[in-house]
């Protein structure tokens, strides 16, 4: 039992630690979220509960077909709901894998994407908080585990050892125990052996190379590598090697969509056969701005439901966005497969909002929920203030932070930030601290990085850049004019990790620059996927490509961050969730005009540092064209 802070300290606490100054429930993948504030069941109960409940049918059953939608608008619980069903992802018998998605951004590759972002998330605890980098043992492992558990029963069934008995009820707990337990690494092979003669036969469409990257999980030196060839990376051959796989010998992106519809295909058929489902959510996509970009998503929603028993999705749309904008542009199929089980979010009853401001407060004067009462606040004052209909859990907390700046006078924190730039720097800043703290999260990404490049070049600061849409190997064109002088640019982003793709691109931006008597190219490439200086040809390539003019981007870690960050903001303000108190004191959404000048202004005044050296080659590139610049490098590490 806590020591009930008396009524005069209770409002010295919350003076300093408003509980209601912020509506944002953060991100729904962190852990660490959980602890902010506790949650209300009963708000969108009936909506949980249902999903629940056939995540427990497509576990028994995972050959029926069928997805689950949920509508809801701005601050009515979308977030909060997949923070439930990723803490449900560890409680449930049997347990179920967590994935969030965010929008695809290159329709010429959902496969790829949809692949990417599965894995990336199955390698990753769902219990970690991003501010400790630890958890339990991921999923993929747990995966792994259940493979290995099938053969060590098999191979004991009759007389099993005491130690061996003991390890096979650990794993039927946690199929993962297996890894923690001293088992040399002769006995692996010879399990990795044993599962291919027992296991491969029951698996036929799962290929020799993906047997050997999921058996490189369980090696530290071999996991990256691993991972990244089960997302659908092009692997160096070097890595190729180390895992004992062929390099790859097309390096083209239609064979990447074939070969991740391949491992989609295999993965969902080994979680499939071990009872392990993952329930995937797509959020924010009300940033599909483009019609290939929406039917790039239908064709994913329709090979996730019809061909991946062990994907259960679950799509978030705000009502009007599916009524008036995506419901037309999906195809039959696919809307009829969302609209089989679709649940509206509703919003709070006025006993439901009263528990929604009596958790808050307990949260900020450190008390057990149940311990805790309204005080400061007048409980007939609150029920009469929510007695007029159904609030959104979001208006809740904004009226109960009015009513708290009332009884508290103006020494109480503000409601929230009182200009859209401020609001923006600092949503800006938690989602940098994000994707710091879980870089793992964001592997190696074109779509995104393009999206962050495109917002950087439409708002530049000194330039009048008319960008146009790339092909194959570039992103962007533009005509970038600066003092009255249009050079044509064109921007190239790489994060390939084969050595034809690579040269490929390197040899697009020799044929632009030799193609214009004024002209520049920038390269840019994550540091994660540096170019081997083995790679004797493409090095020749890129020479060729820096003697000509051509610019390179390195981009370390910290500055991929801020480009990922940017992204994932921009997302967030496209969904409308980015709120600053107008002229009125009211809550509001940041409108795009403000988006546009923030970003503009943060770059140019470097508040986000991230594109500095891109901006430096910009302007290198805009000087040189037309003339040779001074070769630079990019360096492997």
């Amino acid at each position: 039992m806590t020591d009930r802070p008396g009524r005069a300290e209770r409002r010295r606490i919350l003076r300093r630690r408003n509980p209601f100054a912020s509506v944002s429930v953060g991100d729904p993948l962190d852990a660490a979220a959980d602890d902010r504030f506790p949650d209300v069941p009963s708000i969108n109960e009936a909506a949980f509960a249902a999903i629940r409940d056939l995540i427990a049918q497509k576990a028994d059953r995972p050959w029926e077909r069928f997805a689950v939608m949920v509508l809801g608008e701005v601050g009515e619980g979308k977030t909060h709901l997949m923070a439930r069903l990723r803490r449900r992802s560890r409680e449930a018998d049997p347990p179920f894998s967590f994935a969030y998605i965010q929008p695809i951004e290159d329709p010429e590759r959902p496969f790829g994407y949809l692949l990417r972002e599965w894995v990336a998330n199955l390698c990753i605890p769902n219990d970690r908080k991003l501010d400790d980098r630890k958890g339990g043992s991921a999923p993929i492992d747990a995966l792994l585990g259940a493979v290995f558990r099938e053969v060590i029963e098999a191979e004991v069934r009759d007389r099993p050892p005491r130690r061996v008995e003991a390890l096979i009820r650990e794993m039927r707990a946690d199929p993962a125990a297996i890894f923690r337990h001293p088992v040399g690494d002769g006995a692996y092979l010879e399990m990795e052996k044993r599962v291919r003669r027992r296991i491969r036969p029951h698996l036929p469409r799962i290929s020799d190379d993906f047997w050997t990257a999921l058996m490189g999980l369980r090696h530290p030196h071999k996991r990256y590598a691993a991972a990244a060839w089960l997302q659908g990376a092009l692997l160096r051959p070097a890595d190729a090697e180390r895992l004992g796989l062929p390099p790859d010998p097309d390096a083209a992106p239609a064979h990447g969509e074939d070969a991740a519809r391949r491992r989609l295909t295999a993965l969902s058929d080994l979680m499939t056969r071990y009872r392990q489902i993952s329930v995937l959510c797509f959020d924010r996509l009300e940033n599909l701005e483009t019609p290939e970009q929406v039917r790039a998503f239908g064709r994913s929603m329709e090979f996730l439901v019809d061909g991946l028993p062990a994907a259960l999705p679950v799509v978030c749309f705000r009502g009007f966005q599916w009524e008036e904008t995506l419901r037309h542009k999906l195809n039959q199929h696919v809307v009829t497969r969302l609209e089989a089980n679709r649940f509206q979010l509703e919003g709070c009853t006025p006993e439901q909002a009263a528990a929604v401001v009596r958790s808050r407060l307990a949260t900020a004067l450190d008390l057990d929920d149940d311990e805790a009462d309204l005080y400061p606040f007048d409980p007939d004052a609150l029920r009469s203030a929510f007695s007029g209909g159904m609030e959104s859990p979001r208006e809740v907390v904004i009226q109960a932070n009015r009513m708290l700046q009332e009884i508290l006078g103006e020494t109480a924190e503000p409601a929230g930030p009182v200009d859209p730039e401020a609001a923006l720097m600092a949503a800006f800043a938690t989602e940098r601290q994000a994707a710091a703290a879980d870089f793992d999260r964001h592997p190696p990404d074109r779509g995104r990085l393009g999206r962050a490049l495109r917002l950087y070049l439409t708002l530049h600061p000194s330039a009048d850049m008319s960008v146009r849409a790339g092909e194959r190997q570039v992103d962007f064109f533009c005509d970038a004019t600066l003092d009255g002088r249009t050079v044509p640019m064109a921007f190239i982003i790489d994060i390939e990790a084969h050595h034809l793709s690579v040269g490929a691109a390197f040899d697009r931006g020799i044929a632009h620059l030799e193609g214009h008597d004024e002209a520049g190219a920038v390269y840019i490439r994550d540091d994660r996927r540096p170019i081997p200086e083995t790679w004797r040809a493409t090095r020749q390539r890129q020479r060729c490509f820096q003697r000509l003019g051509g610019r390179a981007v390195d981009l370390d870690r910290e500055s991929a961050v801020d480009w990922y960050a940017l992204t994932r903001l921009h997302y967030r303000v496209t969904a409308g969730e980015i709120d600053w108190v107008d002229a009125d004191g009211e809550p509001a959404p940041v409108p795009p005009d403000r988006w546009r000048a923030f970003v503009r202004s943060a770059i140019a005044d470097g508040r986000i540092a991230g594109f500095a050296d891109l901006d430096r080659a910009v302007m290198a590139a805009f000087a040189g064209a037309g003339e040779p610049a001074r070769p630079a490098s990019i360096t492997a590490k």
